[in-house]
C-alpha cells in the first residue's frame, strides 16, 4: 500500500516537471491557430483594400481614400462572398479572393448609387 503512495507521488513529481504529450500539442495547436487567424486577418484587410480601390476604378468613382476603400472593400468581399455563394460559385487561391471581394464591392457602390441619398 505504501509503495502505491510513493509511486503516485513519484508520478505527480513527474507530470508537474514534464507535461505529458497532450498539453503540448494542444500548445502547439493553439500557437498555430493564433498564427493563422492573424494572417488571415491580415489577408482579409489586403484583399478589401484592394477589391474597394479596383471597385473605386471600375465605377469611376470620386472618392479615393485608403479608409473608404477598407469599408467598401471589406463589405463587399462579404456581399460578393454571398452572392457566389447564391450563384453556387466557389473562390479559391488569391485571385479568385480578389474577384470575389472586387464584385461585391462593386454591386456595393452599384447599389449605394441606385439607392443611396443624393
Amino acid at each position: 500500500r505504501w509503495q502505491d503512495v510513493l509511486q503516485e507521488k513519484s508520478e505527480n513529481k513527474i507530470a508537474k516537471h514534464w507535461p505529458n504529450i497532450s498539453n503540448v500539442r494542444l500548445l502547439i495547436f493553439r500557437t498555430r491557430l493564433e498564427s493563422t487567424f492573424t494572417m488571415d486577418f491580415l489577408y482579409f484587410i489586403l484583399i478589401g483594400l484592394a477589391a474597394g480601390w479596383l471597385a473605386g476604378k471600375i465605377m469611376k468613382t470620386n472618392k479615393s481614400g485608403l479608409i473608404n476603400n477598407l469599408i467598401i472593400g471589406v463589405i463587399g468581399a462579404v456581399l460578393g462572398g454571398f452572392l457566389f455563394g447564391l450563384l453556387g460559385l466557389e473562390a479559391t487561391g488569391l485571385t479568385g479572393n480578389l474577384v470575389t471581394a472586387t464584385v461585391g464591392a462593386t454591386v456595393l457602390i452599384f447599389l449605394l448609387r441606385k439607392f443611396g441619398s443624393k
